[in-house]
């Protein structure tokens, strides 16, 4: 799903309803891929973080939160 694509408030919770749906249906798993942070922690269970083709950081919406954290106070 390409995030640049403009879609309506109504459209857009229907999709999210419906991949939610899906997901807990048919006990699978969809790779989504954005920029929008808000979007990766209400809509995922685990956020995975590439830098140069190598996971950065894999783990909760939680535990991503928590770890940015920890790099703010250390620097």
């Amino acid at each position: 799903m390409n995030q640049s694509t403009v879609v309506d408030p109504i459209a857009r919770r229907f999709l999210w309803r419906t991949l939610k749906l899906g997901v807990l249906l048919r006990q699978i798993s969809v790779m989504l891929t954005t920029h929008i942070m808000d979007v990766a922690e209400n809509q995922c269970d685990k956020i995975a973080i590439l830098v140069k083709g190598q996971i950065y950081f894999f783990g909760s919406p939680q535990e991503l939160i928590k770890s940015m954290r920890m790099v703010m106070i250390s620097n």
